[in-house]
């Protein structure tokens, strides 16, 4: 009787097919949960509200899905008067017609929306400059690159260059 001794496991055949069937069933069920989360993460939602106001929406889809919105409330309280109707809509357009005309936006983070002030300048002061110009010496008239020049009690502050020049604009009144 003689031995099969070709190096290989004698059921290398079964093995492969085996293999092959568990890599081919791993690749299907990857691609059937995605479409699974693709369809979780675009919930679809039917409203109808009339003269609503925007934290009665949010509320609502709130209670529709499993989102969770962040905002304040000074900024939500003059968006009034929504009528809204849509049916199997995405929750990103019933916000996008909600938004609309005011000055909020959204920002959707995973469950989480956070509506704000698109323009966030408006509470910041805007600070004027005045153009300042001049040279650095020393005692004997030579330039002194580098020297930081600073309004006193702050940290705006302008350089001089490699020959003492100082081009850059300074706070009005400093």
């Amino acid at each position: 009787m003689k031995k099969n001794r070709n190096g290989s496991f004698s059921y290398s055949g079964k093995l492969s097919k085996v293999l092959l069937r568990m890599k081919l069933t791993f690749v299907l069920l990857l691609c059937v949960m995605s479409q699974v989360f693709a369809l979780a993460s675009a919930q679809t939602v039917s409203l109808k509200k009339q003269n609503a106001s925007l934290e009665e929406i949010l509320w609502e889809l709130k209670e529709k899905t499993q989102l969770v919105f962040m905002y304040s409330d000074e900024d939500i309280a003059s968006v009034k008067g929504i009528d809204i109707d849509m049916k199997n809509t995405q929750v990103d357009a019933i916000l996008n017609k909600c938004l609309e005309g005011t000055d909020l936006k959204y920002v959707r983070e995973n469950n989480a929306i956070v509506i704000r002030r698109s323009r966030q300048s408006e509470n910041v002061p805007q600070v004027r400059m005045r153009k300042i110009s001049g040279k650095v010496t020393d005692t004997s008239g030579d330039p002194l690159p580098g020297v930081t020049i600073l309004v006193d009690g702050t940290t705006i502050g302008v350089a001089t260059d490699n020959e003492g020049k100082i081009f850059p604009g300074m706070p009005r009144g400093a």
